[in-house]
Order: structure tokens, then sequence, then C-alpha cells
């Protein structure tokens, strides 16, 4: 007599069951949808959490007499800078926001207030500045002088000089390790590097090179510094602590100028004559050739956005590398003949 009741409650109870399982099998891919979904937006918000600072791109054309500054964060020509006859050589202050730029032709330096990108001073230097570096730890920037033979140390407190240092035969580079305290400076004429003590403005020592020596670069974390010579087509590599060549990379034809990347784990340089530049890998020694456009003697790096900035004065444009893909990324148009790339945060 009573079946017929337990058998409805029976009936409703399993109906219950089995919507309350449906509703909890559907709500677990809806769950794992939703956590899907929001794992990318979390990344994202993480990888913006510490966007790259904006950072400019600093190129001194040749022949036009002027400096094209690029933004970095889209690779577009925001300016363009009129300073003296044949700027040869640019470095960035961006502690002061200054940078200098070397006037091979007017034996002066341009001083651009980098927030402005105005020319705000002028400083008369030695016969025919080619090359400038910055220190901005001791606040002092350093010109090379071809035909004099010497270094003219700038103090950016007041836009002076404040010293001469005779060097080798035509200084043309020059670049700076603030934490070693040392400058060395690449002599073209007599095939070797002077190095010079900061804090006393002295040549500690000189170490020869081969011959064509052009550009250099220091690299702080790796103790290094590296010269490319025209002459045999390579990368010198030095050791700062003993001063001494530890290394020789064969580049590409007629390399110029040559840039160290972040941390010091690939070195770029600029090979005129091949229309590439090579990448080097300090901890391997191998050696990539990446095409890029005509005659490129200039190489800058961005190491906030990990792009390297090729000067090709042939062709009056700037090349980006991306330099883990090998790739050229944009090319924007420069002044007449690119020779020298700085890059600065602002």
């Amino acid at each position: 007599m009573h079946s017929a009741p337990w058998t409805r409650r029976a009936r409703s109870l399993i109906g219950a069951l089995v919507a309350c399982a449906a509703l909890l099998l559907g709500a677990v891919p809806q769950a794992a949808a939703a956590a899907a979904a929001e794992e990318p937006a979390e990344e994202a918000a993480a990888g913006k959490a510490h966007p790259p600072p904006p950072t400019r791109v600093y190129v001194a054309n040749l022949e036009s007499g002027t400096v094209t500054v690029i933004n970095a964060a889209n690779n577009s020509v925001v300016d363009t800078i009129a300073v003296g006859a044949q700027p040869s050589g640019v470095a960035v202050n961006s502690v002061r926001n200054r940078a200098l730029v070397a006037n091979a032709d007017d034996d002066d330096v341009s001083v651009i207030d980098t927030t402005t990108n105005t020319v705000i001073d002028t400083i008369d230097v030695g016969n025919v500045p080619r090359g400038v570096a910055v220190d901005p730890t001791r606040d002092r920037g350093y010109v090379t002088n071809f035909d004099d033979n010497t270094v003219s140390v700038i103090d950016f407190e007041d836009n002076s000089v404040i010293d001469t240092i005779p060097v080798g035969n035509g200084p043309i580079r020059v670049d700076v390790d603030p934490s070693r305290a040392r400058a060395t400076v690449v002599n073209l004429g007599s095939a070797a590097v002077s190095v010079i003590n900061l804090n006393t403005h002295t040549v500690v020592t000189t170490v020869a090179v081969p011959p064509g020596a052009f550009g250099v670069a220091e690299s702080p974390t790796r103790a290094r510094a590296y010269v490319t010579s025209s002459g045999p087509d390579s990368v010198s590599v030095l050791d700062t602590k003993s001063n001494t060549v530890v290394a020789t990379v064969p580049v590409g034809e007629f390399p110029r100028d040559v840039a160290v990347g972040p941390k010091g784990r690939q070195v770029f340089s600029a090979n005129q004559n091949s229309d590439d530049i090579s990448i080097i890998n300090d901890a391997t020694g191998t050696v990539s050739q990446v095409p890029v456009g005509d005659g490129p003697r200039a190489v800058g790096v961005d190491p906030f956005r990990d792009r390297v900035y090729v000067g090709n004065a042939t062709s009056d444009d700037v090349s980006v590398v991306n330099p883990q893909t090998h790739n050229v990324i944009a090319t924007i148009p420069a002044g007449d003949g690119p020779v020298s790339i700085a890059v600065a945060r602002l």
C-alpha cells in the first residue's frame, strides 16, 4: 500500500541528484575555461608591471650636420637636430639628460639637452674631434682629437674642458668603464689602444692591436674591451684586468664601430664593406652575420628592449635588428651619412 508514495519519493530524490550532478559537471569545464582565460591576462599584467623605460636613439649624420632622434618604443623619427660640421661621434649622459656630439670640421662639441632636443652649448676642443664617450659616475665627457693626438676631458657641471690627455697617433674612438675607472682610446695611426685612468687622467698602459683599429666598446660585466680592426677584419678581445689581448675573432669586411649587448653576452660589429653586422657570442666565440643596409658604420644597443641599431652610411638609414632572431625588424630613415649611434634612457 505504501509502494507508490515511496516510488514517487525515490524518483524525486534520484532526479534531484541527477540535476545536481549535471550542474556540477557543467561547472567544471566552465571553471577551467575561466581559469584559462584569466591566465594570459595575469601574464600580460605581469609583463606590464615592468615595461621598458622610455628610450631615444641619437644618430650623428656626418654629411648633413645633424642628429636624428628615434623613439625606440615605435622606431619613429621624432626630431632632427642641427649641430656642427661633420658630426662624427655622439654619446649620452642619461643622468644629466645631455648628449655630446663631436663636430670634426668645427673642432668643437655640441651639447644637447635630451629633454628638449635642443643644442644648449658648444665647447671648443682639439683639432678634428672624432669620438666621444661619457662617464656619468664622474660627470665627465671624453673626446678624441684625431689631429692633436689628445683626449679632451669635459666637466658636465659647466661644460668646460678641464684637462687634455696625450695619447697615441690618430685617436678615433673612446669608451669608458666607470666601475674600473678606465677609458680605452683607439689610436688608428699607431695600431694601439691607450688605457686611461679616469681618476688621474693619465695613460697607464698602451696595448698593441692589429692595423686599421677603429671602434671600441667596454663590457664592465665581463671585464672586457672589444676593438675592431679593418686590417685583418677582426675584433680583438682585451682583458681589462690584465690589459692583454686574449682573443681575436674574425668578422665581416672593414669593421667600424662595435657595441656590447645586455650583460655582455653578445658583441656587435658594423662591417662597412660587407653590408652586414657580425654578432659574436662572447661565451662560445661563434659569429653570425646579419645583412643590413649599405655601408654600415655605426652600431648601438637598446638594452631595455634588446634591440640593435645600425647606422648605414651609404643608404642613409638605420636598421633595427633583433639579436635573438637575427632579423632586421625595421628600417628608419636618417640624415646623410649616419656614422655614430648612442641610446639614451629618458
